[in-house]
């Protein structure tokens, strides 16, 4: 994982003699901030003021928020008969406070881990732990501004616990903090908490991480219950607002309301159900959390590779409530109803779908970046013929291909809707290069006929029609190529063209002198022809053309229902 810069401040609490004070006085008081603190620095001194570990060499941590949204880390250490020329002249035990302080943004890089904070901090040895440190930062150099923070990789599972009642805690911890209630971890050393929470917090996405504040030493300074989600002691609190958690027992407390399933819920439920080893939780793990993160924030996947297994897993796991999300981003573009039915199967129609699909779900919306609507038409086209939908709303799919410029779907659809729009032409020409303003008035189906003539997509898009979708070749890239070939080879349905339909495509070769391609699957559909109509109007048609294949103007001419 990798290193990220972040930007911090400090506070520093603890007691010191008249000579070390910022306000001239001896006694508790901030001995440092950094320049650009102001007021939020009295509510930081109001959380860290109390520190009473008597004769016990422990060290307190602490992560919570100001007012102003900035997230503050603390470490208090006791100071055993510190120098009496800084602290105390009669060497009274003492203790000090460091604390960074963190905007919300810095924070959100470093994925909102605390613990990673800590870590950097302390490999950086830049809390301070002694009066001598102290002092180099008072009359020396300030601490350093910048603090460069490793991501957290992995996670442990301890096996002494149940790791799925773990999680539940955590996943309540906004619960808590609305109740005004927090969980008293009880344990002899604060550090056995420390290293329990550190675990605990990354099994969780960073968004959630946000409202896991924690205290790891209360004992004689209980705060109110609610503004920690976890407060640590040695002994219980006689307050039912603390609810008790000996360490000791390896009992997780149980909370009402806590199984809530998320998305991520879901899938950290199966892996820790379903996965061989921790090792493998963990190679999954930081992908499960980011996409989560994304639903979450309503925005797409980043652009570096995750782990396709738990992509895959996190989908089929949540494919319901994923492919609802789907369709209400497809409707941004789509008319609703073709994008409900579309969107079980879209993920069929993409090559490598799963980043793509998960992030449109994500985003509830389509970004024409990650599926540009020619893509997207490309699709619809494709669905249409390889899944045959119950569909009588050809005129949305027309709006919508005439939207894409999509010759085939453009097609399609007019031919299934049997419309003619004469509004067509003028809206087109500005798009296109394949209209030709010589007719003033040529039918919708004509203009995509004669477009896809001049590409030589024709012949190709004929047989789409007439018998299903085969082999695809250009203009498809070769993403979505590879995934339609994929989805034709499983498909036994093909769309059916009805006579009028096959009437209306004949025609439309025919005003754009195409007659020479009425060949192959045109012929095999000739001989299905049951309307003596359609079959006389279609021999009328070839005889006043030129250039129509012979085979076919022959199965039109000896058709059972033609009569001279």
């Amino acid at each position: 994982m990798p290193e990220v810069q972040i930007a911090v401040e400090h506070v520093i609490f603890t007691r010191v003699e008249r000579t070390y004070s910022p306000q001239g006085y001896s006694g508790y008081q901030i001995v440092y901030q950094s320049p650009s603190l102001g007021a939020e620095t009295a509510q930081i001194e109001k959380y860290v003021q109390c520190f009473q570990p008597g004769k016990q060499p422990v060290r307190r941590h602490q992560f919570f928020w100001t007012e102003k949204g900035q997230a503050v880390f603390t470490r208090s250490v006791p100071l055993t008969s510190p120098d009496p020329e800084v602290i105390d002249k009669n060497q009274r035990d003492a203790f000090l406070v460091h604390a960074l302080v963190v905007s919300r943004e810095h924070f959100a890089r470093v994925r909102n881990d605390p613990f990673a904070i800590f870590a950097a901090a302390e490999n950086n040895q830049l809390l301070t732990t002694d009066v001598a440190q102290l002092v180099a930062y008072l009359r020396k150099d300030p601490p350093p501004t910048q603090l460069v923070v490793p991501i957290r990789s992995g996670a442990m599972y301890p096996p002494e616990w149940s790791v799925w009642n773990l999680y539940l805690l955590c996943v309540a911890a906004p619960n808590l903090h609305e109740q005004k209630q927090s969980i008293l971890m009880i344990a002899a050393d604060p550090e056995e908490i420390f290293q329990l929470l550190s675990c605990m917090l990354a099994w969780l996405p960073a968004d959630q991480r946000v409202a896991c504040t924690f205290d790891t030493f209360v004992d004689h300074c209980t705060p109110p219950a609610g503004n920690f989600w976890i407060v640590g002691g040695t002994r219980s609190i006689g307050n039912s607002s603390f609810i008790s958690m000996p360490l000791a027992e390896r009992k997780v407390v149980s909370l009402k309301g806590s199984d809530e399933r998320s998305l991520y819920t879901t899938w950290f439920a199966y892996a820790l159900q379903n996965t061989e080893s921790d090792a493998q939780i963990n190679e999954d793990l930081y992908t499960a959390q980011v996409v989560a993160e994304v639903f979450t924030a309503h925005r797409a996947l980043p652009a570096f590779p995750l782990s396709k297994r738990a992509l895959n897993t996190f989908y089929n796991l949540n494919s319901r409530a994923i492919t609802t999300r789907l369709a209400k981003a497809l409707a941004t573009v789509l008319p609703g109803h073709i994008a409900e039915l579309l969107a079980p199967s879209l993920h069929t129609y993409i090559y490598e779908p799963l980043p793509t699909i998960l992030s449109i779900a994500a985003q509830e919306t389509c970004d024409t970046q990650m599926l540009a609507h020619i893509t997207l038409a490309k699709i619809v086209y494709y669905w249409l013929l390889n899944e045959q939908p119950e569909w009588k709303e050809w005129e949305s799919v027309l709006t919508f291909s005439e939207q894409a410029t999509y010759m085939p779907l453009i097609l399609l659809a007019n031919v299934k809707a049997k419309a003619r729009p004469q509004t067509l032409l003028s809206s087109m020409k500005a798009r296109s290069p394949f209209f030709s303003t010589s007719d003033d008035k040529p039918q919708a189906q004509d203009v995509a006929v004669g477009a896809l003539l001049k590409t030589g997509e024709l012949p190709q898009v004929l047989d789409e029609l007439l018998a299903g979708v085969q082999p695809v070749q250009d203009p498809l890239p070769s993403d979505t190529a590879q995934a339609a070939r994929q989805s034709q080879s499983s498909s036994t349905r093909r769309l059916q063209l009805s006579d009028e339909e096959f009437q209306m495509l004949v025609n439309a070769l025919l005003h754009q002198q195409a007659g020479n391609l009425l060949q192959g699957r045109c012929v095999w559909r000739v001989e299905y022809l049951q309307n003596s109509r359609i079959v006389r109007s279609l021999v009328k048609a070839v005889d006043a053309s030129q250039n129509v294949a012979a085979e076919f103007v022959h199965a039109l001419h000896h058709h059972p229902l033609y009569s001279r």
